[in-house]
């Protein structure tokens, strides 16, 4: 028995054979040797399993190739992942869950990327895998946008001869640290002409019903104080 191994073994054996008459003497005659060959056909084993997490920046894109490679002690060629130790065994990724214009693959490895269908979704080098990255949800902070909701990284190991093994499909939980966006100008949604102010005795405009709104459309940021700058208001 050796252990995962696939491809040709060449074995060599040669036969004695020996001969005695009774109260003679001993004839022994060793054969050329023999070469019988085997070939061990290789079976794939199923990749080990992960749970895949990303740490990202709102509006910024999700770092999906280097979030995997984070959780493999950041093995550039993901080492680890595979089982079968005699390197037979080809690697190559599946990203399933997204639509076309989520995934953003560097030109530099888009003749390693093939896409498989809808449910299939895309099949990977282990190098288009670590320079991919996600396109990021729309002002969106917090814990699992919910664009990838149902996104999944399957490792498939396929050997030589053919034979394909798949992980189970590994969860993908994303992080994204919120950035503060800047706040949209101030209408004000009350306003009195200087004769209208006069005949109110010179209430002014309430200040209080001045708004902001915030651009962010998650609605994960509000104002929390208002700078006036009170220096070109006429006092008559």
């Amino acid at each position: 028995h050796w252990s995962d191994y696939s491809g040709a073994i060449n074995l060599v054996m040669f036969v004695n054979v020996t001969d005695q008459a009774v109260g003679g003497a001993v004839n022994v005659l060793t054969t050329s040797d023999y070469t019988i060959g085997v070939r061990v056909r290789g079976i794939a084993d199923k990749p080990l399993n992960r749970t895949i997490g990303l740490l990202a920046v709102e509006d910024n894109v999700y770092p999906l190739g280097k979030g995997v490679q984070a959780q493999l002690n950041g093995a550039a060629n993901f080492s680890g992942i595979l089982v079968d130790t005699d390197g037979s065994e080809k690697l190559t990724f599946r990203v399933t869950g997204i639509t076309g214009d989520q995934l953003i693959i560097d030109p530099s490895f888009a003749s390693q990327v093939n896409y498989l269908g809808p449910a299939a979704g895309y099949e990977l080098s282990p190098e288009a895998l670590l320079n991919a990255t996600l396109k990021p949800q729309t002002d969106f902070s917090g814990i699992g946008p919910s664009w990838y909701s149902n996104l999944r990284v399957t490792a498939t190991s396929q050997e030589w001869d053919g034979s394909t093994a798949y992980s189970d499909p590994w969860p993908v939980f994303i992080e994204v640290s919120p950035v503060t966006d800047l706040v949209a100008n101030i209408q004000p949604k009350y306003s009195v002409t200087e004769a209208e102010n006069e005949g109110l005795n010179d209430v002014g405009v309430y200040l209080g019903n001045l708004s902001s709104g915030t651009i962010d459309l998650d609605g994960s940021e509000y104002v929390v104080d208002y700078n006036l700058d009170l220096t070109t208001m006429i006092d008559d």
